[in-house]
Order: C-alpha cells, then structure tokens, then sequence
C-alpha cells in the first residue's frame, strides 16, 4: 500500500480532500469518499499480518490499494472540475460587468 498511501498522504497536502470552499453536495461528496479511504486502509492494516492463505490476502490487499488510488485519483477529477466551472463563472460575471460598463 506503500504507493497509494503516498498518494493519499500527497492528495492531503494538496488540498485534494479540503472542502473548506466548495458547494455544500460537493463537499460532502468528497467527505463520504474519504472516509471510504480510511475504511479501506483500516481493512488494509487488519489484512497486511500473517495469515495462512498468504496469496488470498495478498490479492486483498492489492484491491484496496487499487481502490485507494481510484477514489484519489475520482477525488483530483471532481476537484478540477469544480475549479473548471468556477472560473467559467467568474469570466461570465467579468464580462457580464464589462459589458453593462459599455451600456452605461
């Protein structure tokens, strides 16, 4: 999990996860998937000790790192996104504002 835990931990200094300014469903969107990313590294931790069908749980565990990466990974994407429509919507209102300035 080494890999994706870093990608995780990265995501967090990045911002990835901070909801502090988006829309309230938004926000929550990205709150219900981090906490699907502390389940899955809490099943990780409870899988990575010894156990008898060594390969089974190795399989396990590489599923979750799959999954880790792919909810940060839909997380960064949701995040741009988001960033995307709010400069769309200050350039609207920019330009709204110009032309009203012409009008006058």
């Amino acid at each position: 999990m080494a890999e994706n835990h870093y990608a995780y931990a990265k995501a967090l200094r990045d911002g990835v996860f901070d909801t502090d300014e988006l829309p309230t469903s938004l926000a929550q969107e990205i709150t219900n998937y981090e906490r699907a990313v502390i389940g899955l590294s809490s099943a990780y931790n409870a899988l990575d000790a010894h156990f008898t069908n060594e390969d089974g749980a190795s399989d396990m565990l590489a599923n979750i790192d799959e999954l880790i990466c792919g909810i940060v990974h839909e997380v960064t994407k949701l995040q741009e996104q988001n960033s995307e429509s709010a400069s769309c919507r200050a350039q609207s209102h920019t330009e709204y504002r110009r032309e009203l300035a012409e009008c006058v």
